[in-house]
């Protein structure tokens, strides 16, 4: 009997000396916190966070993100000021950067290049903030989430003191417990006012506190124009800006010639290659103007194609043709210009349509490129210059205006559909000139004759 018990005080031992050896588990011990409010609507917030460092997750510092942006109980959106005023980590001043992420300010606490001492570290950060007390008709009140419901660790325990100017007295106090939109009941109050949780949080659990007072001790901040307009009203004006300036442009100097019927023609326009014809149909350039051109060039007899029936064991040869100078000399200057490239005089006869070969064309499609690009100022005109500064002027009104339903309808859409807005403002502001409507009537009226041949 006696051996059994030297062992179970043995094996009670070991597993003490084990427990006091591992490491404890990374948390936040205490969060309190201080709201002062002042007389013009500003809120001072002070957080103290005793804070269990074991370098697993909690390294340099900790991550503090402050929600610059909301939904009011009304249903609108408001944008709030935010100002950092200090940080100390073990009561000597903190390094922290703050950068904006969206409707979010992120604060991180600690140096980047140096790691907390491991144990019980404290932590305390103070920042300015205006915008997040509601002026009710009989009271004004503060609704404060404490802590955030971002944190990964669980907290011990949390409270929450509010200070108001000389005159003011909170009239109601309530609080919530738990995860976002959760009203946990886990918490009390003081005769003074202070709140604290009753439990730990676990992790994305946090407190949210109301307050309460009586009116007159706090003057409501000046509401900007566009608040007294509404948002809705501001987006709206706008986007009628945005509209009116674009649609001014565009029949200042993007309007097209009036549009020609297209009749049947049973041969290409005179002095249109079929790259270049490709070229103004798509107002642009690509791989398949200059595929066309060299098309040409075989059909003219300066190149012929041999190899398999596909591309990757296809060779293009230049004929006996690409040797007579006059030929050459009477060939216009695209078609010159693509021949030059592939063919240069006495250096190479044939080439094949490879990866060996990607650099000839490239250069081939880079002049052949420059050349269509002169010629094409003839026949229209984008307008970029236009486009751009409706671009430039605007921007500042969504960067400077606070407002989350112009950012809707302006930047979310411009964000995931950037191409489609800049293409659509591009082609509308393309000024096409008489002469492209006429070479472009008979590209089209040339392949309607293909259409109905076929």
């Amino acid at each position: 009997m006696k051996t059994v018990k030297n062992i179970l005080r043995a094996i009670s031992l070991a597993l003490a000396l084990f427990a006091s050896s591992a490491p404890a588990s990374e948390r936040i011990m205490s969060m309190d916190v201080t709201g002062i409010v002042s007389a013009d609507a500003h809120l001072t917030v002070t957080e103290k966070l005793r804070v269990r460092v074991e370098n697993v997750d909690i390294r340099h510092g900790i991550i503090r993100d402050f929600p610059t942006e909301y939904t009011g109980s009304d249903g609108a959106s408001y944008s709030t000021d935010f100002e950092f005023v200090s940080a100390e980590i073990d009561g000597r001043p903190a390094s922290v950067s703050v950068s904006r992420r969206g409707g979010t300010a992120e604060m991180r606490i600690g140096d980047p290049n140096a790691y907390l001492r491991r144990g019980e570290r404290e932590i305390s950060v103070t920042y300015r903030t205006l915008g997040w007390i509601a002026f009710r008709e009989s009271f004004d009140e503060l609704y404060w989430n404490v802590t955030g419901n971002e944190w990964e660790f669980p907290i011990d325990r949390a409270s929450f003191k509010l200070a108001l100017p000389p005159g003011g007295v909170i009239s109601q106090i309530a609080a919530y417990t738990g995860k976002t939109g959760r009203q946990g009941a886990d918490w009390k109050s003081t005769k003074d006012g202070v709140i604290s949780t009753t439990r730990a949080l676990a992790p994305g659990e946090g407190l949210t506190v109301v307050y309460a007072w009586n009116k007159g001790v706090v003057t409501p901040p000046r509401v900007s124009w566009y608040r007294r307009l509404g948002e809705p009203f501001f987006a709206a004006g706008i986007a009628a800006a945005v509209f009116l300036y674009y649609f001014a442009a565009w029949y200042m100097v993007g309007r097209d010639p009036a549009a020609r019927r297209i009749i049947p023609l049973y041969r290409p326009p005179k002095g249109v290659e079929p790259g270049f014809a490709r070229y103004l149909k798509d107002l642009r350039f690509s791989d398949d103007c200059i595929a066309a051109d060299i098309i040409q060039l075989a059909t003219l007899g300066f190149v012929r194609f041999s190899g398999g029936e596909d591309a990757r064991n296809l060779t293009i040869e230049a004929t006996d043709d690409a040797s007579d100078n006059e030929a050459l000399a009477a060939l216009p200057d695209s078609l010159a210009s693509v021949m030059s490239s592939i063919f240069p005089a006495g250096r190479r006869r044939e080439i094949e349509v490879d990866s060996a070969g990607g650099s000839v064309f490239n250069d081939a499609a880079e002049r052949l490129k420059r050349v269509y690009g002169a010629r094409a100022r003839e026949y229209f005109r984008k307008n970029t210059v236009f486009s751009a500064m409706g671009m430039i002027f605007f921007l500042p009104f969504f960067l400077v205006v606070p407002s989350a339903l112009i950012r809707m309808i302006f930047f979310l859409p411009m964000g995931s559909n950037l191409g489609v807005w800049t293409i659509a403002i591009l082609a509308a502001m393309t000024k096409r000139s008489k002469q492209f409507i006429k070479i472009i009537v008979k590209v089209l009226g040339l392949l309607l004759a293909v259409l109905f041949i076929a």
